[in-house]
């Protein structure tokens, strides 16, 4: 998929169905309610009703099975796996798994279109690579939450990701890596949109004057 990969629009990604076993998706979704009294929500403009691991010893406060799946994300096999994939050498894992983790959303969240930060907080590395993984068995189309991958300019949408259980995006994190569920969840309120993201750097260090926090954009003037 290598070739497929860096020739997709709008930007470098691949979508991958059953990389991972579906049962033991299956099972790290079952730990998502025990571990929703460590998860926070931070409501703003771009983003609501998004429960996530905040505190920097975030692995330790992950339910078992949970935290054995990411730390396979983060292992030298998932490494090469990636870099193969991508061709970005010499990728590193993030220990603090920064932004990273589990994520849940429930229904009338969103996730406005961004493109990410791209320089770790602490380790100063360069964000390279974006990996997601979707833990929902029958999600349907009317619940919304696609993953939009827009343009630069935000004038066209090239590609909706439905965030099925099992269902893998990896991405180049860039300046035009534009990505988001910007429109609210129509799900029933006992369901939840829920998913693992991993990130993965160089040990690069950018210039000063080229660091960035998230970047929000609008589709349309009702965005925000």
């Amino acid at each position: 998929n290598k070739e497929s990969y860096a020739s997709a629009v709008p930007f470098p990604h691949a979508v991958f169905d059953n990389l991972f076993d579906s049962n033991q998706l299956l099972e790290v979704a079952s730990e998502f309610p025990s571990m929703r009294s460590k998860m926070i929500d931070k409501p703003k403009p771009a983003s609501r009703r998004k429960l996530a691991f905040r505190a920097q010893n975030k692995l330790d406060q992950f339910a078992p099975l949970t935290k054995t799946f990411c730390q396979e994300l983060n292992s030298t096999e998932f490494l090469t796996f990636l870099e193969t994939l991508t061709g970005i050498d010499n990728l590193v894992a993030d220990p603090y798994l920064e932004g990273g983790g589990p994520h849940e959303i429930s229904r009338g969240g969103f996730l406005k279109m961004h493109v990410d930060f791209n320089v770790h907080p602490i380790t100063k590395f360069d964000r390279r690579i974006n990996v997601l993984v979707y833990l929902n068995e029958n999600w349907q189309e009317d619940y919304l939450g696609h993953l939009d991958l827009w343009t630069t300019d935000m004038s066209e949408l090239n590609k909706k990701i439905l965030p099925v259980l099992n269902r893998t995006v990896i991405f180049n994190t860039t300046e035009e890596s534009w990505h988001g569920h910007p429109d609210p969840l129509n799900c029933p309120k006992d369901i939840t949109r829920k998913s693992i993201a991993m990130y993965y750097y160089t040990d690069t260090k950018m210039n000063e004057s080229n660091k960035h926090s998230t970047i929000y954009k609008k589709r349309f003037t009702k965005d925000f």
